[in-house]
């Protein structure tokens, strides 16, 4: 007869090896399209687990787990390596690489503030730390739009969508052409667009915001991930489309966006990078807020910023091309 809690713990371990996979069914239903937020998370369950049951000398059950942990393994290890060399999760500014010269280069900010966020000291550190050439707002309340005139020297231009839900705000150090605000799809997905005119290289941008999968069905975020990659297809000279998804990289319709669009996340090479919630450890929160670029864009470097007192952790990320 087994120990008292050595079948509830088998038990446990086998659904978890089940549920670490269930990204892999995410096309099916929303329920297993939601396990794929949790590929950090399961990485250390499995080890947890793979640990009692081999206490428990349950050679089935090992070999169960680190199958398991072996094919989680394979979607999380590659957004740590870069080409063929492997990178760390995050590089010191001043460990990255010098730009080549001739070559355009732009650091951006793309932060979820969050509405009910009135702590705007976190934000100002931050832009005042990283100096960057583009800061892409969401949630943004009129409290953060006032602090942005702070620097507007080094920020002087600006566009925003006025009333709406996911306040949506652009500041450039270039100059800002033909901004323009979208509903796209159904008129579901609002979203910004404009050109930097940067000189050597003009960078065509578009930010949005798509709904939670949680508030709402998330076939909606669903559409709304097809409106963008149509979108995109009838605009080929995008450079990069940022903001917070609410999706992951493991879900196949983020998948399939990144597929049909083209794009490139920046995360690549530079690791997981989760975002979301911002007060739990890395290993518990998710990679929901993203940022990708068309060929031609390389990343030079990408890491998390500090805690801005919202439920999101804000991404820096630094690109060049020739």
């Amino acid at each position: 007869m087994l120990p008292p809690m050595k079948r509830p713990i088998q038990l446990g371990f086998v659904l978890l090896c089940l549920l670490s996979q269930g990204n892999r069914f995410g096309s099916l239903h929303p329920f297993w399209d939601m396990l794929a937020h949790f590929k950090l998370l399961f990485c250390l369950l499995l080890l947890m687990g793979l640990a009692l049951v081999h206490l428990q000398r349950s050679r089935i059950l090992v070999r169960l787990g680190t199958l398991a942990l072996l094919l989680t393994l394979v979607d999380v290890v590659p957004w740590y390596i870069k080409g063929s060399t492997w990178s760390q999760a995050l590089i010191p500014p001043s460990q990255a690489q010098p730009v080549p010269h001739g070559q355009t280069r732009i650091k951006l900010v793309l932060a979820n503030v969050l509405f009910g966020n009135h702590d705007i000291d976190p934000l100002s550190k931050l832009i005042e730390r990283e100096t960057p050439d583009l800061v892409v707002l969401q949630e943004a309340n009129a409290e953060q739009l006032d602090l942005m005139q702070k620097f507007h020297e080094r920020l002087p231009y600006h566009f925003r969508a006025r009333n709406l839900p996911y306040g949506l705000a652009v500041w450039s150090r270039y100059p800002i052409g033909a901004p323009k605000f979208m509903l796209l799809g159904s008129g579901e997905l609002p979203a910004l667009s404009g050109t930097l005119l940067m000189g050597n290289r003009n960078l065509d941008l578009i930010t949005t915001h798509l709904t939670s999968p949680i508030r709402r069905p998330a076939d909606e975020r669903n559409r709304q991930l097809q409106a963008l990659t149509e979108h995109l297809k009838k605009h080929p000279g995008t450079d990069i489309i940022l903001g917070d998804f609410n999706v992951s990289m493991w879900s196949p319709h983020y998948r399939r966006f990144e597929s049909q669009s083209g794009f490139k996340n920046c995360r690549k090479g530079y690791g997981v990078l989760p975002t979301w919630p911002a007060a739990l450890p890395a290993v518990a929160r998710i990679p929901i807020d993203q940022c990708l670029v068309a060929p031609g864009w390389q990343v030079q470097e990408a890491h998390l910023g500090p805690n801005l007192g919202s439920d999101h952790l804000p991404l820096v990320v630094t690109l060049t091309a020739g």
